[in-house]
Parts: structure tokens; sequence; C-alpha cells
């Protein structure tokens, strides 16, 4: 699932299948009502309840935002579900968000506003309210263009590396929603290369981050598998990789064991694209789609 924003708002799916005839993009046209503004580097997660997509933050011509929107997947509705009142997150872009399926609701952190930020929050999806988490030191420097994934088991929010001023980090940590408390879990070796701007999903069959991309001195293209049991980094190494690229989207289609990368900017390789990837963790081998449909 992937949500582009240029000068108009559009909504645009990929709809998955084993077959390579059978995939195509399909452009969703929200009927009428409210909108949000056109932005870009905004976060999104699902809400399987409700089956809807939520959005919160980015930025947008009129500044930063951190206001949160609803799209009904079933009546293609926008619905403006910022909260009116009570403590909300500051204005920013680039932050991660993940879903938290046992208390239905989605976790925030990092991103860049005013400033470089590393605070926590959740939003509760039934409710439609904010809440800041408070957790002790130690926890993360501040920092932007990190990716993060949801470990169910442990119920953590686990996040790896990241960007300020200062330069680019190859830390991993884990955010206890339970304990609220941050843990470092940086494998004394063998970790990826520091970086900013990559992307991760949750591999559910192995239980695993999957972490792909990003940005160092140029554009990167390894994959790696964070062991979400043992706090361990494997790289993966496939035979030949798509040219590297930062600010890809990537999700995991659990259907075909696979992670389905989308778009992203190669730098002086090709700047931005809409290449679409998956790559299949049982045989570690990549493959470009050809999806039918209008492209995004």
């Amino acid at each position: 699932m992937w949500f582009y924003q240029s000068m108009t708002v559009l909504f645009t799916v990929l709809l998955l299948s084993a077959t390579t005839f059978a995939q195509r993009w399909q452009n969703i046209i929200p009927n009428s009502g409210d909108v949000p503004d056109p932005r870009s580097n905004a976060a999104a997660i699902y809400d399987p309840v409700n089956h809807r997509m939520i959005l919160f933050a980015g930025k947008a011509s009129s500044g930063d935002r951190n206001d949160v929107w609803a799209f009904d997947l079933n009546t293609s509705l926008w619905s403006d579900i910022t909260p009116t009142s009570g403590s909300a997150p500051a204005p920013r872009f680039t932050p991660n968000a993940v879903y938290d399926a046992v208390d239905h609701r989605m976790i925030i952190w990092s991103g860049q506003g005013a400033a470089f930020l590393n605070d926590v929050w959740a939003f509760d999806l039934a409710s439609e309210t904010w809440s800041e988490f408070t957790p002790p030191d130690p926890k993360p420097n501040i920092r932007y263009g990190t990716a993060a994934v949801f470990d169910p088991l442990a119920r953590d929010l686990v996040t790896f590396a990241g960007f300020t001023s200062q330069g680019r980090f190859d830390d991993t940590w884990r955010f206890d929603v339970e304990n609220v408390a941050w843990n470092n879990v940086t494998p004394a070796q063998g970790n990826p290369l520091e970086r900013c701007l990559h992307s991760a999903s949750y591999d559910s069959l192995n239980h695993r981050m999957i972490m792909y991309g990003g940005q160092n001195a140029g554009p990167l293209a390894d994959i790696w598998a964070f062991d979400l049991t043992q706090n361990s980094w494997t790289e993966l190494t496939p035979s030949g990789s798509p040219p590297g690229r930062y600010f890809a989207a990537t999700i995991y289609d659990a259907r075909n064991h696979r992670v389905i990368i989308f778009g992203g900017n190669r730098g002086n390789n090709g700047g931005v694209t809409k290449e679409v990837w998956a790559f299949d963790l049982t045989a570690s081998t990549w493959e470009q789609l050809l999806p039918a449909g209008n492209l995004p």
C-alpha cells in the first residue's frame, strides 16, 4: 500500500498476486468531502479493524503538519480525525509510525520539525486521542530518516539508524510500550552501514525486521534481516540487486513471503523512480514487477 502526494491528493494501491500478469495498479479517487493537504514525507499505517489507512504529519506547502486523517477503503472517503483538544505531537515530517494491534493504536516516534525529534506518542484509534510516552534515559539521540517496525511478540517498536546534522547512525533500539523504556540492542559487530531514509518491514513468518536501502555517501542497495529474537543482523546477499535508492516504500507480502519495494530516489543514478521490485525471502532473489494499469 502506498500513499502518494504531488499537487493533488492521490491514493494508489498495487494489487498483488503471485502471478506476474495479475499484478496491476488501481488509482482510488476519493469521493466528495475533505481531503488532506498535499504533502510529502508523511507516515501511514493500516488499521485492520476498520479497513482504513491512517495518515499522520508530513511536509505541506503551508509548513510541517501534525494532523491525523483516516482513509476508509470501503467508502473511499477521507475523514479528519485530528483531536481538537488535549496534547499532541509537534508538527514534523519523516516520522516513523507502527501499528500496535493489542491496544489498537498507532505509535509514532522521531522526525524533524522545528528541530530533530526523539519523542514517542500513541494515537488511540478508538478514542482518537494522543498520549505521550515519557521514558527515562537512556534513549536514542534525536533524529529523522530512521526506519521502524513493531514486534508483536515482545510488543516493542524496533528502530534502526537515522540522521541528524552531526551525521548518520548505525544503532538499533527497542522501545518497550508496556514498560515505557528504551533498550539499546546494537550488536557489538556485524551491523549494517550507518544510513538514513531507508525502509523496513516486518517478516511475520520468520519474526524479523527486513531493512532495505537508504542513503550514506550515496544511495544504498543492500538488504538486511534483524532477528527479533536474537537481536542480531544478517546481510542477505542475492545475486544482483535493483539500483540503490533512498525514500523507497516497502511492505511485506505475507501471502508470497516477499518484500515489495516501490519508488525511491536513485540520486545521480536516475533520480526519482516509480519501479516496483519484489525480494523473495525464501529464494533470496530479486524480481522487477511490471504491473498493468496506469502507473503512479
